[in-house]
């Protein structure tokens, strides 16, 4: 994996995941419940709960403990019996470079929708960019980011 990938305003996942793909990391919707770990951590402030990323994630409070469960029995997780959920070094591993996908996807569609409303929103979803990021190979990954970079 190349190590020149961080477009301006995004955070390199320290330690990229050496897959060529997550996808040889870990499935999609199991990265999702990593994702939304990382960003009530980083970006609100929040220890993860079940509850919590239930909420995050619009799912039942029994999908989010069943999923919390799998990915502790996986190492990627660790639940403390008070209900804590914290990444491992692993899991904090895939979970940035998913986010990074992610959001670099997220920022290019938003550019290329120009002033487009209806197309802006459509393509910013960050679901929708998680997914197009989950699959692209780290190839396309890097030119992304260097198209972003250019764009600059």
């Amino acid at each position: 994996m190349s190590t020149a990938r961080s477009p301006p305003n995004s955070v390199e996942p320290a330690g990229a995941c050496a897959c060529d793909r997550p996808h040889e990391c870990i499935d999609r919707r199991p990265g999702r419940y990593l994702v939304a770990v990382r960003l009530l951590a980083l970006d609100d402030g929040v220890s993860a709960s079940t509850g919590t990323i239930s909420d995050r994630l619009s799912v039942t409070p029994a999908s989010a403990t069943e999923m919390v469960d799998r990915l502790a029995a996986d190492g990627l997780l660790v639940r403390e019996p008070r209900g804590d959920v914290w990444l491992t070094d692993r899991g904090a591993t895939v979970a940035a470079e998913l986010a990074w996908r992610r959001d670099l996807v997220r920022r290019f569609l938003d550019e290329i929708s120009g002033d487009d409303v209806a197309s802006r929103d459509a393509t910013t979803d960050p679901e929708v960019a998680y997914r197009i990021g989950y699959h692209l190979p780290s190839d396309a990954v890097d030119r992304l980011a260097g198209l972003a970079t250019d764009g600059q």
